[in-house]
């Protein structure tokens, strides 16, 4: 009898030996399955924290900018499009005095179209995106040391600086960054004359582009920035009425001069 239970026992444990062996390894399947899960978990949230971080950075970026207006043809309060190169593309003008060259050329092909005046951060957004062109000044292109007779369409849009007109607020140091050269000369001077006694040499004006500035919004580590619109973009809209992004122009202005040939509106 005790031979055959040992029999028994032995076919017993037999088929419950595989049983036992599978379960450690079951159970470190689960652990791995857990762990994964758990990471998938913990990556979805850092992406999600990360995008909403870049679209948090982007848009101060954008609000930032818009503080500098440039200026698009419109009809019925929608940009234009032109033909450039291959594409269709709205304009914005970062020369005032350009896109009423410009509007005033269209006005042959669409009669009654009018200009409207939105942030620069709006359209670089735009741009960015491949929607639109921002055309710097032509004097500002010069300014930014581009040979005579450059065309401003394509090019990059200039922003000036001076250190001498730098300060320091709460401790950081703070440039104003100008859209128009002539501003920023004309800012340089007057701190010059203000700070004679004082003066070391003469101040230099350094030329950014619009794209290594918005780099710079993005790093902690760059200054702060405060943006000077250009005093002709301001004297415009102050001469206009209404509010938001489109005006109505209220009486006749001079010719422009120095700036770029028509486009074709499509």
């Amino acid at each position: 009898a005790s031979c055959k239970m040992g029999k028994a026992g032995k076919a017993k444990a037999s088929t419950s030996q595989p049983q036992e062996a599978r379960k450690p390894a079951e159970d470190d399947d689960d652990a791995i399955l857990s762990a994964a899960i758990a990471e998938n978990r913990v990556f979805k949230e850092k992406a999600a924290s990360e995008a909403a971080a870049s679209a948090a950075a982007a848009s101060a970026i954008t609000a930032a900018l818009d503080k500098l207006p440039v200026f698009a043809i419109a009809d019925a309060g929608r940009p234009l499009q032109y033909t450039v190169g291959r594409r269709k593309l709205a304009v914005f003008y970062a020369d005032v005095a350009a896109a009423k060259a410009q509007q005033k050329a269209t006005e042959r092909q669409v009669p009654g179209c009018d200009l409207i005046a939105i942030g620069l951060g709006g359209a670089y957004r735009l741009s960015y995106d491949g929607k639109a062109a921002i055309v710097p000044g032509v004097a500002e292109l010069r300014a930014a040391g581009a040979p005579e007779g450059a065309q401003p369409m394509g090019q990059d849009l200039p922003l000036f600086a001076c250190t001498k007109l730098g300060r320091y607020v709460d401790g950081g140091l703070v440039m104003p960054l100008f859209m128009s050269h002539a501003d920023c000369a004309a800012a340089v001077e007057a701190a010059a004359n203000a700070d004679a006694p004082e003066s070391d040499g003469p101040a230099q004006i350094s030329a950014l582009s619009l794209q290594s500035v918005v780099d710079q919004l993005g790093d902690p580590s760059s200054p702060a920035f405060s943006f000077v619109a250009p005093s002709s973009s301001v004297e415009h809209n102050e001469r206009y009425v209404g509010k938001g992004v489109y005006m109505r122009r209220v009486e006749p202005e001079p010719e422009p001069e120095d700036v770029p040939p028509p486009l074709a509106a499509e």
